[in-house]
């Protein structure tokens, strides 16, 4: 068990490694254009501190208008940098993707030609503003709609985005909320804890679904029909593979989750170390379940009993872990997202 083990590892690296090619002939673009979204979040974020400062009737004039410059000269270089995307790329995501990246440049454009006029007439300004909000939640709602479209077209785009939103110092309020650290660490320490976790309940599963053998075994004895025993045996031995089957998939999942959730930090330049982790932290309890109870007999046959039916549940986890990686939404099924809800 052990040579395939190491096959099908080596060939998930492979599918992972690919995975995260970037397209290089987008490359140029697609950092131009990670960089104009995170420098209009910081614009975006710093002019809201303003407008609240300002509220509060806390900032003098001078204050105002030296406020003002830098949200313009800010705004200006957003303008500058999204003329690096050209239409070839955004075409590329989608042309209504195009129209609605363009629409949210010359809503800015026009917010600076006219930033005099909307500074002092109040009833323009919130007339404007209005426009403004319109196109951004367009965009940003058309852009988190298509995320998982996007990210197959333009895999790295993830990556660019995190060291972009590094660079221009814009907050991440996932650690806020949630109050957990993003790091590989924080990842690696739940990935260990969870793998004793899962080894002890994974045990204990294995004993109830013996004593239920043997009791199902028992009572199928009492009848001298075959069908009958039949009857009382193949449901039983399917509920026990299906049991099994769901808590490794429910595992897959978790560590999945995990690895998606840390991942999605700004300070993550390396993500094919989160998935590998994630990979063997994936396998790993298996593996050694399996390494041990074939200590436990001294048949070659029985060993390769053993052998193969946990090969057939690595396998399982294997492919459940890929795709979870690969098909993140489909994490979000009540009776997956259960697990990592009440654990995140």
């Amino acid at each position: 068990m052990n040579k395939y083990f190491y096959y099908v590892s080596i060939l998930f690296l492979l599918i992972f490694s690919s995975c995260s090619n970037e397209n290089i002939e987008f490359k140029a673009d697609q950092t131009a254009f990670t960089q104009t979204l995170a420098m209009i979040l910081k614009a975006n974020a710093d002019a809201y501190k303003f407008v609240e400062a300002n509220k509060n009737g806390s900032i003098d004039t001078t204050s105002i208008n030296k406020n003002t410059r830098e949200l313009i000269t800010a705004y200006t270089a957003i303008i500058s940098e999204s003329e690096k995307v050209s239409d070839k790329f955004l075409d590329y995501i989608s042309p209504e993707f195009k129209t609605k990246f363009r629409d949210l440049i010359s809503i800015n454009k026009t917010m600076i030609e006219n930033s005099e006029t909307l500074k002092t007439d109040a009833d323009a300004a919130k007339e404007f503003d209005k426009k403004v909000t319109a196109v951004e939640e367009s965009f940003w709602n058309y852009f988190q709609e298509h995320q998982s479209d996007i990210n197959k077209k333009l895999p790295g785009i993830e990556q660019d985005f995190k060291v972009a939103m590094k660079k221009y110092n814009v907050p991440n309020d996932g650690e806020e909320k949630t109050g957990i650290e993003k790091s590989y660490w924080g990842m690696l320490w739940r990935l260990f804890i969870g793998d004793f976790a899962i080894t002890f309940i994974f045990s204990l599963l294995v004993v109830i679904l013996v004593y239920k053998t043997i009791l199902v075994v028992k009572v199928a004895e009492k009848f001298n029909s075959n069908i009958i025993k039949a009857i009382f045996i193949v449901p039983s031995t399917i509920i026990g593979f299906v049991a099994q089957a769901s808590l490794w998939t429910l595992w897959a999942a978790f560590c999945s989750f995990s690895v998606k959730y840390f991942i999605d930090s700004p300070t993550v330049t390396h993500n094919w170390l989160y998935y590998t982790t994630g990979f063997f932290a994936a396998v790993g309890p298996m593996s050694w379940l399996s390494s041990k109870e074939q200590d436990t007999t001294e048949s070659a046959r029985e060993k390769n009993r053993i052998a193969g039916g946990s090969f057939l549940y690595i396998l399982l986890i294997i492919a459940s872990f890929i795709v979870f990686c690969i098909y993140p939404n489909l994490m979000n099924h009540k009776y997956i997202s259960f697990v990592y809800d009440w654990l995140y």
